[in-house]
C-alpha cells in the first residue's frame, strides 16, 4: 500500500533558509551585505521571533501525528511566516497581502488562518502534554518566542 502523496511533509528549513527568506519577503535584498545581528533585528522586527524558532515551529508542524497539524507536501515556509506576521502585528489583512506581495486580500487571510490555527492547535498539544514547568508563555501574539518548552518544543 502506498503512502498518500499529499501527506508526505515539505522539507525541513535551516535558519539560514528562513532568514533569507523573512529579508527578501521583507524588501531587504541586499541582506547578505549587512552583520548577522542586524538581519536578525530585521527578521524579529518583520516576524516577531527569530529564524530558530521558525526552525522549531516548522519541524514541529511538519512531523506532527495530529493530520489537523501536520504539514502537506506542498505547504510553504512563507505561509508560516504569513502568520507568525500576522500574530505579531495584526496588521489589516490588506496590510499582510501587500508585505507578501500578494494580489489579493483573499490570499494572505487564508495562509494566516491556516497557520494561526496549526500553531494553536500545535500550542495546545505541546503544552497539555507537557508539565507547564517547562512552559513560559509570555504572549500568544509571540507565540514561539511565547512557548519554549525545554528549548525543542517539548521533543524529547
Amino acid at each position: 500500500m502506498m503512502a498518500d502523496p499529499t501527506q508526505v511533509p515539505p522539507p525541513s528549513m535551516t535558519a539560514i533558509e528562513f532568514l533569507e527568506l523573512g529579508l527578501e519577503i521583507g524588501g531587504h535584498t541586499r541582506w547578505r551585505t549587512f552583520q548577522h545581528a542586524a538581519n536578525i533585528k530585521r527578521f524579529k522586527e518583520a516576524f516577531g521571533v527569530l529564524p530558530e524558532t521558525c526552525v522549531l515551529i516548522w519541524d514541529a508542524l511538519r512531523n506532527s501525528l495530529d493530520p489537523t497539524v501536520r504539514l502537506r507536501r506542498n505547504d510553504k515556509p512563507k505561509h508560516l511566516l504569513v502568520g507568525c506576521r500576522f500574530l505579531w502585528t495584526y496588521h489589516e489583512e490588506y496590510d499582510i497581502a501587500r508585505f507578501f506581495g500578494y494580489g489579493s486580500n483573499k490570499t494572505g487571510r487564508k495562509w494566516w488562518k491556516i497557520y494561526v490555527e496549526k500553531i494553536e492547535k500545535l500550542l495546545d498539544l505541546k503544552v497539555r502534554k507537557q508539565r507547564l514547568g517547562f512552559c513560559r508563555l509570555f504572549s500568544f501574539s509571540q507565540f514561539f518566542l511565547g512557548c519554549i518548552i525545554d528549548g525543542n518544543l517539548g521533543r524529547k
